[in-house]
């Protein structure tokens, strides 16, 4: 059986391997394909919508988290990585990413959500200092 030169083998090797990269199968940059299409936020979003719904607030998080370094000011997803945080216990975050999403947005429901959560967790810095 003639074998290809090196050249040509080289070539249907590279052409091979960017076929599999455009079909998923290795990464587009390990083929030196252009990279992939930026991933669905809004699939992200929507997912982790649903593994909150699920009780899953980590990995709902770090979606929103993710989601959010597309989307820096979007305020229903600070909204949200506040909603998950203070279902976290983690009470400084939740209450960072309320503050933020309350300065972006004037939406009721995110003023509402910020106005209960400074209800149940007031600010320890702000109390006045006891035996004063």
């Amino acid at each position: 059986m003639p074998t290809r030169p090196p050249v040509l083998r080289a070539a249907a090797v590279a052409a091979a391997f960017a076929a599999a990269a455009a079909a998923g199968v290795v990464p587009a940059s390990a083929a030196g394909a252009s990279p992939r299409p930026a991933r669905d936020v809004d699939a992200d979003v929507r997912f982790a919508g649903e593994l909150a719904r699920q009780g899953l607030w980590r990995e709902a998080i770090a979606r929103w988290e993710r989601a959010l370094a597309d989307r820096p000011d979007d305020a229903k997803l600070l909204n949200n990585v506040a909603v998950a945080a203070e279902a976290l216990g983690d009470f400084a975050k939740a209450r960072e990413a309320y503050a933020r999403a309350a300065t972006i947005s004037n939406d009721r429901k995110i003023r509402a959500n910020f106005d209960l959560f400074l209800r149940a967790h007031p600010d320890p810095a702000a109390s006045p200092a006891e035996g004063k």
